[in-house]
């Protein structure tokens, strides 16, 4: 089997969200290799963790039903049968409703008639939960954390060209109270549960855990301070020979290119090391008659800024001969 293989359209067809929640470090062990092989094995325009995989490596992960786009509120919203909405929700360690604002796009579009529909979803699901023994959770389905931020991801979702993007869908984070309040509906009690009380009970399954270790885990290769020395010196001899001192310029001159670069023309390790004053300048210009090295403004720029330099320098010392 390749890394990258094409699926059948019949795999990709059906594809749902849902919540992975990591519990302990093996858990975040488990999601890397999902992450790590949606990516490599199952991509189809976007990685895709199959089921198959999930069960494979579920160990230390909770996984949650998800928003509307998540399998079990599809089916309930296809009016699938008690059974049927059972054996989905078998999967899922816990079950998850949302505001009635995040799913309100259905009733824009005409797919349910009104609000009332859509919380008679919810309390579908809660009862569900209520009959498995799997809690049920409110989540805000959270895509930015300030409701002024919403203008931002019109900004993206009109880039990607959705047909609503300027819809309003206020899913910012949402404190505890507003929490409460999006779900009066259910009752004082339900709304305390689902918010408050079953939320702790999922956030108290998961342990405190360092993704990125503080620790480096430099590989350790045996001789390799020698072998690294080995391989610079050997491979210095070869370009330099066996007497490097006598065919390179001084480390301190190796800084500044055009010291090198004189240093080469002068004969190398024969050539003084010390540059005799123009007269001309009062600053403290080096200058030969044959070849001139620029100013201290000028060391570092192009080869033509020191060849200009140089006729200035050439230039002053003529006005000062003239002159004598």
């Amino acid at each position: 089997e390749t890394v990258y293989h094409s699926l059948r359209r019949t795999d990709v067809a059906k594809t749902y969200h849902m919540i992975l929640l990591v519990k302990n470090r093996v858990g975040l062990k488990n999601l890397y290799e999902m992450i790590s092989q949606s990516y490599l094995k199952y991509f189809h325009r976007s990685p895709t963790v199959p089921k198959s995989l999930l069960l494979q490596h579920r160990e230390g992960i909770l996984v949650g039903s998800a928003c509307g786009m998540g399998e079990l509120y599809g089916a309930v919203m296809k009016g699938a049968s008690h059974e049927e909405l059972k054996k989905i929700a078998e999967l899922y360690d816990y079950l998850e409703i949302q505001p009635i604002c995040n799913n309100a796009f259905l009733v824009d579009n005409g797919t349910v008639s009104d609000v009332g529909v859509l919380q008679d979803y919810n309390r579908t699901i809660y009862k569900l939960g209520k009959e498995m023994g799997k809690p049920v959770i409110a989540a805000s389905d959270v895509h930015f954390l300030d409701a002024e931020d919403e203008q931002y991801r019109k900004i993206l979702q009109a880039a990607k060209k959705f047909s609503d993007a300027d819809r309003d869908c206020p899913i910012f984070f949402r404190n505890t109270k507003e929490m409460l309040a999006e779900f009066a509906y259910l009752g004082k009690d339900v709304a305390k549960e689902v918010v408050v009380t079953n939320t702790r009970a999922i956030a108290d399954q998961v342990e405190e855990i360092e993704l990125l270790p503080k620790d480096l885990f430099a590989p350790k290769i045996e001789n390799s301070a020698e072998d690294l020395k080995r391989l610079v010196y050997d491979k210095m001899h070869r370009i330099y020979g066996e007497n490097p001192s006598s065919t390179c310029p001084p480390r301190s001159w190796c800084k500044t290119p055009w010291k090198t670069a004189t240093w080469s023309a002068r004969g190398g390790a024969s050539a003084p090391r010390s540059w005799p004053t123009c007269p001309a300048s009062r600053r403290s210009t080096p200058c030969r008659r044959t070849m001139s090295a620029p100013s201290a403004a000028t060391r570092s720029s192009s080869p033509t800024a020191a060849t200009a330099a140089a006729r200035t320098c050439r230039k002053r010392t003529a006005r000062s001969a003239a002159r004598a």
